[in-house]
């Protein structure tokens, strides 16, 4: 869908200028409280694993869960679970979320559980055979643990981002600093190394956009 096509590339935009703030203000921080950069590291983990646990409720922010009972949209839920039984996993949560634009994904993680979305557009432009085309893709990502697979494959990429942005601004920090030939080479060693793993998340970033429209295609082939 277009429209997944757009927010993809939002999201990848905003993923790249998010790695590279990020980057200078830890490096900021860490300059200005005398924090050895072996502390950055871990203290990002702690951050990805927040990020990890919250991100189901960021994206379905403004979403409406749907429960068996519920008068207005209770088909809807009953319409997930026989596709997913169908489909022979376990039924996700349901949610139907307020948002100005037609689109339906999943999402989730293991402790929140995984989850289908579907905006109110999407709901009033489909008749019932296409919204059961388009859950089905869903429930095919949930399937073949597309949002698991995705975040891994993906984080590889956003580590050796940050990594590379640190090394980068150190390099350029230490050239500027440097007292002495062997700080010099040191620093251009550094500021080399960032650029090469920058080159090298460039290229991952591009095989992620390839395998995730792999795994779209992929999601297709869910036989019910």
């Amino acid at each position: 869908m277009d429209v997944k096509q757009r927010l993809l590339s939002s999201m990848i935009i905003s993923l790249g200028l998010t790695i590279i703030s990020e980057g200078i203000v830890l490096m900021g921080i860490a300059s200005l409280l005398h924090i050895s950069l072996f502390f950055i590291f871990p203290a990002l983990v702690i951050f990805w694993l927040f990020q990890w646990i919250i991100s189901p409720y960021v994206v379905g922010r403004g979403g409406y869960e749907v429960f068996p009972n519920d008068p207005q949209y209770g088909w809807l839920y009953n319409l997930v679970r026989k596709i997913a039984e169908e489909s022979k996993i376990k039924p996700p949560r349901v949610f139907v979320i307020d948002a100005p634009y037609p689109n339906a994904f999943a999402y989730g993680n293991r402790l929140s559980g995984m989850r289908v979305g579907i905006t109110l557009p999407l709901l009033n432009i489909l008749n019932i055979d296409e919204l059961t085309a388009v859950i089905a893709h869903e429930i095919g990502h949930i399937k073949h643990r597309d949002v698991e697979i995705g975040m891994t494959i993906g984080l590889i990429p956003t580590v050796l981002g940050y990594i590379s942005t640190l090394l980068m601004n150190f390099g350029y920090l230490a050239i500027f600093l440097a007292a002495d030939e062997i700080e010099l080479l040191f620093a251009i060693a550094a500021l080399a190394i960032g650029f090469v793993i920058f080159i090298v998340t460039f290229i991952l970033q591009i095989f992620v956009l390839w395998f995730n429209r792999l795994r779209e295609s992929y999601a297709d082939l869910t036989h019910f």
